[in-house]
């Protein structure tokens, strides 16, 4: 119990320095020279800035709904985000002539929401890059072990999925009596739904767990997981010497 507690108080601990250090380096990158942008800034065009040791460097593509940056530098990652809804429904409506463009065409120069989303998203990149590297001796040491740890965690993986299928076949083959039952008028619909609901929930849920996990994702996960930005895991494999 006092070990546990003790854990979660570094793990606060340690979440409360993340933040300070995502505070930090937001602020930096805020007041940072920003590469010069075009008049007209267009989907494709580069935007970035330099810092100290740092120069941050992105693509940005955008459409009438949502900005993409793909980061090339200090490390290689995405992040996407959409300001309007693709699809609309009675519920979910996008403003009138809502677009990020100007013209209001998907290939139109980008507006002032289009520009402002692109370098929040610069910056969450660069913070969730800077967040990775104040725990790079940790990752460094995780990544020596990560043959050995993906050996042993697959192989309780296949023996984790292959239970899960078992069970599967199991309820499968009680679903299949409890509609035999119901066919042969032995059950009412009432107590045929009834009787097969328990089964079909823990069907829907083991068809969840019916996957093989990343070992690299498992071994990360709390790296990852600090990382609010970043869409792929080439930041936290490319830790710089």
């Amino acid at each position: 119990m006092e070990k546990s507690m003790k854990s979660e108080r570094v793990k606060a601990h340690e979440k409360e320095k993340d933040e300070l250090i995502r505070q930090i380096f937001r602020t930096q990158a805020e007041h940072a020279r920003w590469q010069p942008q075009k008049d007209e800034f267009r989907s494709g065009d580069a935007m970035g800035f330099d810092l100290p040791g740092v120069s941050v460097r992105t693509v940005v593509t955008y459409d009438q709904y949502g900005v993409s940056v793909h980061m090339t530098s200090p490390a290689d990652c995405t992040v996407s985000k959409d300001i309007y809804y693709r699809q609309q429904t009675f519920f979910r409506r996008n403003p009138r002539n809502a677009s990020l463009t100007v013209d209001g065409t998907g290939d139109g120069p980008a507006n002032d929401l289009c520009l402002e989303t692109a370098r929040n998203l610069v910056i969450g990149l660069y913070s969730d890059w800077a967040v990775t590297q104040s725990r790079k001796d940790v990752i460094r040491r995780k990544l020596k072990g990560l043959s050995s740890f993906t050996a042993v965690f697959m192989e309780k993986e296949r023996e984790r999925v292959a239970a899960v299928r078992d069970r599967i076949r199991e309820l499968s083959f009680i679903c299949g009596s409890i509609r035999r039952r119901f066919k042969a008028g032995e059950l009412s619909q009432v107590e045929y739904i009834a009787d097969k609901k328990p089964y079909r929930e823990e069907m829907e849920e083991l068809h969840r767990q019916d996957v093989m996990r990343d070992p690299f994702v498992e071994l990360f996960k709390e790296e990852l997981s600090r990382c609010r930005f970043a869409k792929e895991r080439a930041e936290t494999d490319r830790v710089p010497e």
